[in-house]
């Protein structure tokens, strides 16, 4: 007779994927909602998106913010105001581009706090949060790009 228990791997059959990265490689995990911002920007045209459409609208909501984030000038205070006002703006997304601006908003100033402040302004666990940037340092252009993938790897952070 044949056993019919219940496949369960263990964790050390993944080599170096976490477990959530290796579900999602083999379809066994759900699609992360940041997985749309970083289909769009895997595009062909994703460098072209991020320019005239990406930019801008991080510009129209988080005003001089954005710039402060660009140049690695932003206070703990003003990161969080960006992750405050990007998850308002998903909330009331009229559309992709709004929902994606919102997205890159929330996921860049994390990213940024991460790095500048050594804080972790959202309540992921690091476990979930370093995918998500390492993903998003793979498809997004300089300087974002390394302020995301410096993200993923922080020497050390606390939790506000």
């Amino acid at each position: 007779m044949t056993d019919h228990t219940d496949f369960s791997p263990d964790n050390s059959e993944f080599g170096d994927l976490s477990e959530a990265q290796a579900n999602l490689l083999f379809g066994l995990g759900r699609r992360r909602p940041v997985d749309e911002l970083i289909d769009r920007l895997s595009e062909d045209d994703g460098p072209t998106f991020f320019e005239d459409t990406l930019m801008p609208g991080l510009i129209s909501a988080y005003g001089g913010l954005v710039e402060r984030m660009v140049d690695r000038s932003a206070t703990l205070d003003e990161l969080v105001e960006i992750k405050e006002k990007a998850k308002a703006l998903k909330v009331g997304a009229e559309g992709e581009p709004q929902r994606l601006v919102a997205m890159a908003g929330y996921f860049f100033a994390v990213g940024t706090a991460l790095i500048l402040h050594n804080k972790l302004i959202c309540s992921r666990p690091r476990t979930e949060l370093q995918p998500i940037m390492l993903d998003l340092a793979t498809v997004t252009p300089p300087p974002l790009s390394e302020i995301i993938e410096k993200a993923a790897n922080p020497p050390s952070y606390s939790t506000l």
